[in-house]
C-alpha cells in the first residue's frame, strides 16, 4: 500500500526521490534540491506543500527506504546502518526505525 501511494505522488515529488536516491553522501540540503529541478527554495517549498509532503517527509522517507534496503542485503550490524544513514547512535535508528515500520531494525532482518 505504502509503495503504490508513492506511485501516485506528484512528478516534481518522484523526480525528487529519484535524484535522492542516486546521490551519494548524506541528504542533500533544500538549496541543492531546489538548484537541482530549477527552483528556489520557496518554490520548491510551496510545490512539496501542495503535493501533500515536505522535505523533512522526504529525507524521512528515503532513509526508511535506504535503511530497510541495507538491513535486507547485507550483513551490517544495526550500529553499522544507523551510522551510514547519518544517526548519531543506534538507539535513536532503531526507534525511528521502529516508527517508520512498526517493527525493530532486528525483527525486520528476521522476517
Amino acid at each position: 500500500q505504502a509503495l503504490a501511494e508513492l506511485d501516485r505522488s506528484p512528478p516534481l515529488v518522484q523526480t525528487l526521490r529519484g535524484l535522492l536516491r542516486v546521490r551519494p553522501g548524506g541528504p542533500p540540503t533544500l538549496g541543492e534540491l531546489a538548484a537541482a529541478v530549477n527552483l528556489s527554495e520557496r518554490s520548491l517549498r510551496r510545490h512539496l506543500a501542495e503535493a501533500g509532503s515536505g522535505y523533512r517527509r522526504l529525507i524521512e522517507e528515503h532513509s526508511a527506504e535506504r535503511a530497510a534496503a541495507l538491513l535486507r542485503s547485507s550483513d551490517r550490524s544495526v550500529a553499522e546502518v544507523a551510522d551510514q544513514l547519518g544517526f548519531s547512535d543506534a538507539s535513536n535508528f532503531s526507534k525511528a526505525f521502529k516508527r517508520w515500520y512498526g517493527v525493530s531494525p532486528d525483527r525486520f532482518r528476521q522476517s
